[in-house]
């Protein structure tokens, strides 16, 4: 026997095929496959059992890597980007006599509300009854002043003339009277010097001749007392009642300008208890949380309706611009220093996916009642991206701010994390036993937390690190 024929009957596999032994050998295909997954199948339950054992004991979870997200969650309320506040301008307390239904579709110049205004057209009535009576009194204020200032006039220019005409008169009588006396002294004199007359004549004529004197003087003082004292003294008592006739009429004109402005802003405050749309928008009554800051008058003060009783200044109703709607949303302190303008926003509104971003951030806490009391937090708007959303104020909107993103970071059950001594650790375990790890922390959300140093991916830390 050759040797090649030798061969082939050491090393069967050698030999050439034949169909049928290629037929059989198909045959165990399957058989050889369905070996191999028992022995796969074999090798996970040997890994599995090795897993279980080095799992046993307190719950642990592996370390990896994911993306993780911080996010801002919480209830806003759907409101108006442009609203404005329409007060009521009437002093006073006033009834509301009619009202447009709450969330109504106003055109500029529409009547929104009308306000009882009784009491003041019945003041204007009586204000204008006053008036008649103030205007009266100018009349007589203004007649009497007049006649006062002729007094002054008539005094100064006749009556004192007058006087004086007639005494500058007695003062030259006076004279003349007096030259003619010494003259007659004079002749007697002479006469009495050649003997013709006695002393007793001369005597006479010079008692005479002082009288003349005497008179004249006293003419002259008449004039002179005239001049500096009863012209000045007569003159001041007229002016002075000129004067005072001046400052009555200028009060009796007060009066009428005071009547005549109460009346107009009476008149004006009679045009203002039916208040317009000064634009397009829709109409939201005011609540009571408007009036917060100012005294109530009755319980339920505040609220706005048909009846109720309203104060200047109160505001009345918010006309919302709907074209540029947003969402307020309340957030605590300590979530603050996650946010910031332009973050972006998903906002879920009455079955409705709407996208929008942070517009404005509150640098003041607000006062929000919730059923535990009043808390003090920060208010923050989501305009949406799309413009002329249909939405209505007040509607209640499920708001989620995507504060951060952090692709592939090493992540870890928040649960994991305890704090001591103010240091972040946690419990590692691995095949010798559980071991503490301190370990520093980054971005978290409610769930889970960022592993910046202390921990590398595979390795296992407890669920329950005070278990």
């Amino acid at each position: 026997m050759s040797a090649f024929r030798a061969a082939r009957r050491t090393f069967p596999w050698a030999q050439p095929a034949s169909r049928h032994a290629m037929r059989r050998r198909r045959r165990r295909w399957p058989a050889r496959f369905m070996s191999g997954a028992l022995l796969a199948g074999a090798l996970w339950l040997l890994y599995s059992a090795i897993s279980a054992h080095y799992r046993r004991g307190p719950l642990a979870i592996e370390v990896k890597r994911a993306d993780l997200i911080v996010s801002v969650c919480g209830e806003g309320v759907v409101e108006s980007a442009d609203n404005l506040d329409l007060q009521n301008p009437v002093p006073g307390r006033r009834n509301i006599l009619a009202i447009v239904p709450d969330g109504s579709y106003v055109r500029k110049g529409d009547l929104l509300l009308r306000l009882d205004s009784a009491s003041l057209e019945q003041a204007i009535a009586s204000e204008r009854v006053s008036l008649s009576q103030a205007e009266a009194a100018v009349v007589r204020a203004k007649k009497t002043w007049q006649a006062a200032s002729i007094a002054v006039d008539e005094y100064d220019q006749g009556v004192y003339l007058r006087q004086r005409l007639e005494l500058s008169r007695h003062i030259l009588n006076a004279k003349r009277r007096l030259t003619s006396v010494e003259h007659s002294l004079l002749q007697i004199q002479i006469m009495f010097r050649k003997g013709w007359v006695s002393p007793p004549h001369v005597e006479a004529m010079e008692t005479a001749v002082d009288k003349a004197q005497s008179e004249l003087a006293a003419a002259k003082h008449k004039r002179d007392v005239l001049d500096h004292l009863t012209r000045l003294k007569v003159v001041t008592e007229l002016a002075g009642k000129r004067d005072a006739a001046a400052a009555r009429l200028q009060s009796a004109e007060a009066v009428v300008r005071m009547k005549n402005t109460k009346i107009a802003r009476l008149v004006d405050d009679v045009s203002h208890c039916a208040i317009h749309a000064p634009r397009d928008g829709m109409v939201v009554y005011a609540s009571s949380k408007d009036a917060a800051n100012q005294p109530p008058s009755q319980p339920g003060h505040g609220a706005i309706y048909q009846g109720a009783t309203v104060r200047q200044s109160q505001t009345l109703v918010h006309l919302a611009d709907v074209g540029q709607m947003q969402v307020k949303l309340f957030v605590p302190h300590s979530r603050l220093s996650e946010l910031r303008m332009g973050q972006r926003a998903h906002v879920r509104v009455l079955g409705q996916e709407l996208r929008g971003g942070v517009t404005s951030i509150a640098d003041r806490p607000e006062t929000v009642a919730l059923p535990g009391g009043n808390v003090r937090k920060y208010a923050l708007a989501i305009a949406f991206d799309e413009r002329g959303v249909r939405l209505k104020p007040g509607m209640t909107a499920e708001v989620e701010i995507l504060a951060e993103h952090k692709k592939n970071a090493l992540v870890i059950p928040a649960i994991c994390v305890t704090e001591e001594h103010g240091r972040s650790r946690v419990r590692v375990k691995k095949r010798s036993g559980v071991t503490k790890r301190e370990v520093k922390l980054g971005i978290a959300n409610d769930t889970s937390v960022e592993v910046l140093e202390g921990l590398n991916e595979g390795e296992w830390v407890l669920l329950n690190p005070e278990g």
